[in-house]
C-alpha cells in the first residue's frame, strides 16, 4: 500500500492528525522531529507532505535524496518568510 509521509511541524506529535479520517488508499506515516525516515521503503506512488517547520526538513530530506521517485509533494506553510534555501 502506498503512503503519505507527513513531516510534522516543530514541537508537534502524531496527535495532530488523530481527528483526520483517512478515506484514501494511502497509509499515513507521521514523521516528527528529528524527522528520521528510511528511504528504502519509499516508492513512486508515495506522497510527501510538510507542515510548518516540517516543510524545511522535508525539503532538506528531498535535496539530500535526489534519486527518490514519488507521486506528489505538498507543502503547508504558516510563515510569512522563507526559512533559508530549504524553506
Amino acid at each position: 500500500m502506498s503512503k503519505i509521509y507527513f513531516f510534522n511541524g516543530w514541537g508537534m506529535d502524531k496527535n495532530l492528525l488523530n481527528p483526520v479520517k483517512n478515506s484514501t488508499e494511502y497509509n499515513i506515516e507521521v514523521i516528527n522531529f528529528p524527522y528520521d525516515i528510511d528511504k528504502n521503503f519509499i516508492d513512486m506512488n508515495d506522497i510527501f507532505m510538510g507542515y510548518s517547520f516540517g516543510v524545511y526538513y522535508l525539503n532538506k530530506f528531498l535535496s539530500e535524496n535526489k534519486d527518490l521517485k514519488y507521486r506528489k509533494l505538498l507543502e503547508l506553510m504558516d510563515f510569512q518568510k522563507q526559512l533559508g534555501s530549504l524553506g
